[in-house]
């Protein structure tokens, strides 16, 4: 028995052969990235502990933040509240932020 390979999957799809059942793979591929999110958040979550050394990563908006760094002062459901090292934007040196724990990175 031959064994599907990924490049047939998407050759099928593109050519038609599951288009009765588009929605459904769309639902499932949706619903298997959202849990993949997920598993990163909740791990990146329980890595960080206070008073740890944090860096804004690219994901931060403003991209001004990006490559700031700041310790950890307290863990909130998702998020992580951090005491900024210096003043950046309209931020000051000090301020303490909340913010998701998927934008900083341990250092």
């Amino acid at each position: 028995m031959m064994k599907t390979t990924l490049a047939d999957v998407i050759t099928d799809i593109a050519t038609g052969a599951y288009d009765s059942d588009l929605a459904n793979i769309s639902i499932a591929i949706r619903a298997r990235i959202d849990g993949l999110k997920g598993i990163k958040k909740a791990t990146m979550f329980a890595a960080l502990q206070v008073g740890d050394r944090v860096k804004f990563n690219d994901s931060v908006n403003p991209k001004y933040m990006k490559g700031v760094f700041a310790t950890v002062t307290a863990k909130r459901r998702t998020k992580v509240s951090i005491k900024l090292d210096s003043a950046v934007g309209k931020f000051r040196a000090g301020e303490q932020i909340t913010t998701p724990v998927t934008i900083v990175d341990k250092v």
